[in-house]
């Protein structure tokens, strides 16, 4: 047992370090009475690829470490790990086998932390868990942390202090009402008016004989409709109730079922036994008690975007969208329930743009829309994953004309159309795309048949060009308008890709083309001039590689998810060969995505460029396992798609 003068002496060093600045008092006190000091001289070696792992792993006290694999007949550098650097820990928590050896370059110092102590620990803290989740050296996530925590936090950054205003609870008990109050069907309007006057309630689920849900009641009906119907005070209530009712099962956080509300644009929720409307009611959640239970409601700020008429009305409610934004990001609330809500902001301000440029155009005497459309959004916005506010991507297709319509007509009604959709997404932030890849664009305004020859062109044709067109365009998701029209066209593009194999190589190869993002010697690899020299290209050397290798899966495996995690977990369950990996993957992509938003949020930019000096010690050790699965993914994919032949 060491001393209580050492324990303190190891307890110092270690709270500076990630993870351990996350373990309590006695937690961080157990590990470092369990903790030894060893010395290596130089060129001493640590570890062993291919033998069993110790049952300690290893934390820089001083010195450097190298990591590296033995490839005959040379060997090749993975790592450089300096003071508070972690190595060793993927074989000992694993229990498989060194797929690496180390080396002290110099004459260094190490702590031996014991596994089935830090076992213990982890057991008991999420963060730490999380931290080695996110520890992709093998392209396989060490600990794969339950659902409940990874919804809480994808990772640990430095961020602004949080104030009270901010505060947002995702928690919201739902507990069985065996008083839940329901009315029959049969049962008259005076009766129900009555009963929820008495009980003091604002809604009232209507029942059968068994409390299976049918509808809802609500003040607003009485309202809204009644007051303007021909209907008798003696009329059944199923006359004026709203059916079907939205139903969810116990057990869900605030966040989901602010998205439930936020996605069908209601405002209650029946709570059924097994969430099905074939089983018994439970409780009835409404906007109100989310408010109440959250602080802050962004079906509200829905509410209003629909509403408004005009485009300056529009940009301050999509202001208000990234207040909330940084308010959940600084909270932790999970990754995957912010880019929904945020999709849902951004599907709505582009959804209310293109109804005021309708009514512009009739207004101005150009006539109502001329056929069937939907408006694309392409890009992360395509893929439901742009939580800033960054340039516009976007296209729009329409049908055919029918034989007697001017074509051309047809085509000058769209752009127009396009033109003032666009410039109300520029007012409201969005800034218009450098490149033009917009519906007002006469490239990106086509009919279905012409959609369909652009593709075929490009997957027949994948010089670098059409492979850039494909990366964007192949991203899309029918924000408004005939939503048939972009389900049909994914569909034509799969099975074009299904008779022609070989785009899938080329795909492949141009997903392969950015460098790896990590030098040999741990720095970065930066932009060497232009406005953004010396910083990190966040989207380019980190993003767009896993966002490209899932594309390419999809389009392999005929996939219809259009975000990046969904398109590897998709991947993953349809093969198992690459399962652990495309998990990894998925994982590693949350947490890119939450760390650019964090960092644009807190220098007001996209987030895009970072400066590597900025990064605190956690990210920097993230960004470099997260690399590490990225460069697995290009291996696996030089293998798949015979890249070398």
């Amino acid at each position: 047992m060491a001393s209580e003068t050492l324990i303190n002496e190891i307890q110092d060093f270690l709270r500076q370090y990630p993870p351990f600045d996350h373990l309590d008092a006695t937690q961080l006190h157990y590990l470092a009475s369990r903790c030894e000091l060893h010395y290596f001289q130089e060129n001493e070696q640590v570890t062993v690829q291919g033998d069993s792992p110790l049952p300690h792993f290893f934390v820089v006290k001083k010195g450097k470490i190298e990591i590296w694999e033995d490839k005959k007949p040379e060997r090749e550098l993975w790592d450089i790990c300096d003071t508070g650097d972690i190595f060793g820990v993927r074989a000992s928590l694993s229990g498989q086998a060194y797929l690496a050896s180390a080396t002290a370059s110099e004459a260094s110092l190490l702590y031996a932390l014991p596994v089935k102590t830090f076992k213990n620990i982890m057991s008991e803290n999420a963060d730490v868990a999380l931290f080695f989740a996110a520890g992709f050296a093998s392209g396989t996530a060490i600990f794969k942390p339950e659902d409940s925590v990874s919804q809480s936090r994808a990772a640990q950054f430095s961020f602004e202090e949080r104030s009270d205003e901010d505060t947002i609870s995702d928690t919201y008990t739902i507990e069985k009402n065996t008083e839940v109050i329901c009315c029959q069907s049969t049962d008259s309007i005076t009766q129900v008016a009555h009963l929820m006057n008495t009980k003091s309630i604002g809604s009232m689920i209507v029942s059968d004989a068994h409390k299976r849900p049918l509808g809802i009641i609500t003040d607003s009906d009485f309202r809204r409709k009644f007051a303007v119907s021909d209907l008798a005070r003696e009329a059944e209530v199923h006359h004026l109730m709203s059916s079907p009712v939205r139903t969810i099962k116990p057990g869900l956080s605030v966040s989901e079922m602010t998205l439930e509300m936020v996605r069908h644009k209601i405002t209650h929720l029946c709570v059924t036994e097994d969430g099905t409307p074939d089983s018994a009611v439970v409780n009835i959640v409404s906007q109100r008690d989310l408010i109440t239970a959250q602080g802050n409601h962004p079906a509200a700020i829905i509410k209003e975007m629909l509403r408004a008429n005009s485009a300056k009305r529009l940009a301050h409610l999509r202001n208000q969208a990234e207040k909330l934004l940084k308010s959940y990001l600084k909270q932790d609330v999970g990754i995957r329930f912010i880019a929904n809500i945020m999709s849902e902001f951004n599907d709505t301000v582009i959804f209310r743009a293109s109804k005021l440029a309708e009514e512009q155009m009739e207004s101005e005497g150009k006539g109502s829309v001329p056929c069937a459309y939907a408006w694309l959004a392409l890009g992360s916005e395509g893929r439901q994953e742009q939580l800033l506010r960054t340039d516009q991507d976007s296209a729009l297709i329409y049908q055919d004309p029918e034989e007697g319509q001017d074509s051309e007509q047809v085509k000058n009604y769209f752009l127009a159309f396009a033109k003032k959709v666009t410039d109300t997404l520029n007012e409201c932030g969005f800034e218009y795309c450098p490149a033009d890849m917009m519906a007002s664009n006469p490239k990106w305004c086509m009919p279905v048949s012409g959609w369909q020859k652009r593709f075929r062109s490009w997957i027949l044709e994948p010089d670098q060009e059409a492979l850039l067109n494909a990366c964007i365009f192949f991203d899309f998701r029918a924000i408004t308008g005939e939503k048939q029209l972009a389900t049909d066209l994914r569909g034509y593009i799969h099975k074009t890709i299904a008779k022609e194999r070989i785009f899938l190589s080329f795909l492949a190869k141009n997903a392969l083309r950015t460098p790896p993002p990590l030098s040999f010697f741990r720095n970065f690899i930066v932009e060497k001039e232009g406005t953004q020299k010396d910083r990190f290209d966040m989207k380019a050397r980190a993003m767009m590689p896993l966002t490209d290798a899932a594309r390419v899966l999809a389009h392999e495996l005929s996939l219809t998810e259009v975000s990046t995690f969904e398109r590897f977990e998709a991947a993953a369950a349809k093969d198992e060969n690459i399962k652990g990996l495309c998990e990894a993957a998925a994982f590693a992509y949350e947490i890119l995505v939450k760390m650019r938003a964090k960092h644009g949020l807190k220098n007001k930019d996209s987030g895009r460029y970072i400066t590597p000096t900025s990064l605190n010690k956690l990210e920097r050790q993230t960004l470099r396992n997260i690399f590490k699965t990225i460069e697995k993914l290009k291996q696996v994919f030089e293998v798949r798609f015979r890249l070398g032949y």
